[in-house]
């Protein structure tokens, strides 16, 4: 199990980089919250503003950058965590990972894993507070 919770540890760093990268070029690339909820003058010119469909597509890309802002800090330092065998960090990656689900489908995997490999008996005694056994 110390292979599958330095793998873990792994993703869950490479993970939070990638989505805080893809949250921010969600952003970038939409014109950040005003490019994403506000229609252009030409469209309000036009007339051609389905009732709904854009301010809620704007709306979904936000939430879900926000969402990846958020959950990016915590995977990375959970990973760091795992990666050191910190007691603390079997519960937070347990939390975080749960969590991470919602990020389908390749958080999902991740998440799923995660839960696997945290929740296993065979890990457990890895993060018992032994000071000096590990770097």
């Amino acid at each position: 199990m110390d292979k599958h919770v330095r793998n873990l540890a792994i993703l869950n760093i490479v993970l939070g980089i990638l989505g805080l990268f893809v949250a921010i070029g969600i952003l970038y690339f939409n014109g950040g919250k005003d490019g994403l909820l506000v229609a252009t003058a030409a469209e309000k010119e036009a007339g051609v503003i389905p009732l709904g469909s854009m301010p809620l597509g704007g709306l979904y890309l936000l939430i879900l950058s926000v969402y990846m802002m958020l959950i990016a800090v915590p995977l990375v330092a959970c990973g760091y965590g795992l990666y050191k065998f910190q007691p603390w960090a079997r519960w937070v990656g347990i939390a975080v990972n749960a969590l991470n689900i919602l990020n389908v489908p390749v958080g999902t995997a991740i998440g799923l894993y995660a839960l696997w490999v945290l929740m296993s008996d065979e890990t457990e005694p890895l993060f018992e507070d032994k000071p000096g056994e590990r770097d």
